[in-house]
């Protein structure tokens, strides 16, 4: 079991009563990364790969549809919004998997696990601006978790100028 891995750790998380946004986990044993060998690979068979992107569908409808904010079990390529995470088109879907599934690849020497998926449900948030190909820059809250208990969470973000704390908003902080 992979401690870094969301199938790990998200579990033990909920079910601290810390706020959580809605998500299903989606695990698979295609080796996803043979996909950027092309279309002439042969180690994910097609039939497979549309089963796959169905089941993810399937998930993202169970928490209330498209769009929404599409992970693995251990990063988004948040820095690439539009094109990972951030998924509006259910026809998009596909796509958006294979870029992560790229950018697993890419940001890490030996590559980042994508066996385990999670589509999680898409929060109103009140951005103060955007960054990086659109994604939301918004406070935080992180949660310090000793056994079964969780402590107040503790806003991060920018700043506060009149105190210096870091500014919160109310109803989407999670």
């Amino acid at each position: 079991m992979n401690v870094a891995c969301l199938s790990y750790w998200f579990p033990k998380l909920a079910a601290t009563g810390v706020p959580v946004p809605e998500t299903r986990i989606v695990t698979t044993d295609l080796p996803l990364c043979m996909l950027l060998d092309g279309p002439e690979q042969k180690d994910v068979r097609l039939e497979d790969w549309q089963a796959f992107v169905a089941e993810v569908r399937s998930a993202a409808k169970e928490i209330g549809g498209f769009p929404c904010f599409l992970r693995t079990g251990h990063g988004s390529g948040k820095h690439d919004w539009r094109t990972t995470c951030y998924v509006r088109d259910p026809n998009a879907l596909g796509q958006h998997i294979f870029n992560l599934v790229e950018w697993s690849e890419m940001v890490d020497v030996f590559g980042l696990p994508t066996k385990v998926w999670a589509v999680r449900k898409l929060l109103p948030l009140l951005s103060s601006f955007t960054a990086f190909d659109g994604f939301p820059v918004n406070v935080e809250r992180r949660y310090f978790i000793e056994g079964a208990r969780s402590g107040a969470g503790t806003p991060t973000g920018r700043p506060n100028p009149s105190t210096g704390t870091p500014k919160t908003r109310t109803g989407a902080e999670s």
